[in-house]
């Protein structure tokens, strides 16, 4: 059993320690199965609907997605790169659908002796176009929603952890 009574101790000139239980941590990797990430509510500030029309729900709705880069395509030295993968260097360098190595995305970590890409969970939030379950036919003339700033995305995923405590170690 682990308790935490809260207050100071006078053994430690009056000081306050928080106990990190043996330096016991759970690490949930959001980024490597963007599969299990799904569509999120709307807020309550938005239209919710009637049971007999519930479609004003999602009116507000944008387009989002979840994915991650395949980093094989980016591996010059990879035997298994598919041929019909053709890309200019120009699309190589783009920002948002490229690989990144943690010393990238850190600098001033030491570097790893095998430096692999990092997995980036990519994120693509278009708010002036209709997302999942959005039938609002008040569009601009060109099809998209008419408030950009007024709509919402969201993805949502459980974060689980094993309860077997062997596993988890």
């Amino acid at each position: 059993m682990a308790q935490l009574i809260p207050g100071v101790a006078p053994r430690v000139n009056n000081n306050s320690f928080i106990d990190d239980f043996e330096a016991t941590r759970t690490i949930f990797d959001l980024t490597r199965q963007p599969t299990r990430w799904r569509l999120g509510s709307t807020p309550q500030q938005f239209p919710q609907g009637t049971p007999n029309d519930p479609l004003p729900y999602a009116y507000n709705r944008a387009r989002i997605s979840v994915y991650t880069v395949d980093q094989t395509i980016y591996n010059e030295n990879a035997n298994i790169r598919d041929a019909s993968v053709n890309l200019t260097d120009v699309e190589k360098r783009n920002f948002y659908e490229r690989y990144y190595l943690p010393t990238t995305l850190f600098p001033g970590r030491s570097v790893p002796t095998v430096q692999q890409p990092a997995n980036v969970l990519d994120v693509a939030y278009i708010p002036e176009e209709r997302g999942m379950y959005n039938y609002n036919r008040d569009l601009t003339f060109d099809g998209k929603l008419k408030n950009p700033r007024q709509n919402c995305g969201s993805i949502t995923r459980a974060v689980t952890s094993d309860n077997d405590f062997d596993n988890i170690n």
